[in-house]
C-alpha cells in the first residue's frame, strides 16, 4: 500500500510506452492517492470532499494497523480476512469476478482458512 501525495507517479499506473497507458493528466491526479498492490490491485483516490479520514488513514498506514484501515474502508484493504486477523498475499487468495447480467459485480476472495469476502465492489 502507498499512500500519494498529489500527482505523484501511482507505481501501479502503466509507464509512457507501456501496455495501457493512456497519454494526458487525468483530471484527479491532484488528489491524494491510495495505491494497492495485492490481489486486487487498485488505486483510491481520496478526495477531501468524500473521504475527510485522510489523517486516520496515513496514521493506520504508518502504524500498520491493517484492522484500522479495514474498518476505514473494507476496500482499502483487499488481502485482509477478518475473521483470521492475517494479511494474505495476492498468492494465497482464491479471486473471482462474478458478473450481473454480463455486467462486472464484484470481485470476491477466499483465504486459505476458505473465509470469503467481497474484495472490490
Amino acid at each position: 500500500m502507498t499512500l500519494l501525495p498529489p500527482f505523484a507517479r501511482d507505481p501501479q499506473a502503466p509507464a509512457p510506452g507501456e501496455p495501457g497507458w493512456i497519454p494526458g493528466e487525468s483530471p484527479l491526479a491532484g488528489a491524494i492517492r491510495l495505491s494497492i498492490d495485492g490481489p486486487v490491485k487498485t488505486t483510491h483516490w481520496l478526495l477531501p470532499d468524500v473521504v475527510p479520514n485522510v489523517p486516520v488513514l496515513e496514521a493506520a498506514l504508518r502504524a500498520h494497523d491493517i484492522s484500522a484501515i479495514y474498518a476505514l474502508d473494507r476496500e482499502y484493504a483487499p488481502f485482509w480476512c477478518p475473521p483470521c486477523g492475517k494479511s494474505y498475499c495476492r498468492n494465497c487468495w482464491v479471486v473471482w469476478v462474478p458478473y450481473d447480467e454480463g455486467f462486472y459485480d464484484c470481485t470476491r476472495g477466499r483465504c486459505p482458512e476458505s473465509h470469503e469476502r467481497i474484495m472490490d465492489d
